[in-house]
């Protein structure tokens, strides 16, 4: 396995790759728009970290899509992670993969990587606690499109 940044031509198995996680993770199924999905992720190939993780045939298994700004209140740079995601027939490869994120990101000067876990069964925040972060806060969200009840 391999880690590469992503370019523009790779939007099309990156594209996979939501497609993917959003079949995994129905949660998020009603809201999606994809048109969106995909300029979000040409403006982070052009202008933030867009990376991919592909098998010996030069294949995109999985991919990491993060928002590189300054914090708001320390003297943090911020990685804010909006796509992680390995088929789950690679996933045995998820721990080298963070760790390539996590060397990019340093390079890039981020001091602090944020990682969503919006699975509800919680083995990613365990993954991700046994590989070094820790709890940050719980967010909340509310639907404003919604009609009230």
């Amino acid at each position: 396995m391999q880690v590469h940044k992503a370019t523009l031509s790779d939007l099309g198995g990156l594209t996979k790759l939501l497609d993917a996680f959003i079949a995994e993770h129905r949660v998020y199924a009603q809201e999606v728009n994809r048109d969106v999905a995909i300029r979000t992720l040409v403006g982070c190939v052009d202008g933030h970290l867009v990376l991919k993780l592909v098998n010996e045939k030069e294949e995109i298994i999985g991919g990491f899509a993060g928002l590189i700004v300054p914090a708001l209140i320390t003297k943090d740079t911020i990685c804010q992670e909006l796509m992680l995601y390995v088929y789950p027939d690679y996933r045995k490869h998820v721990k080298l993969f963070l760790e390539y994120i996590e060397a990019v990101c340093v390079k890039l000067g981020v001091t602090q990587l944020i990682i969503a876990d919006p699975t509800e069964d919680q083995g990613l925040a365990k993954f991700l606690q046994l590989n070094g972060f820790t709890r940050l806060e719980t967010q909340m969200t509310k639907n404003l499109r919604r009609p009230k009840v």
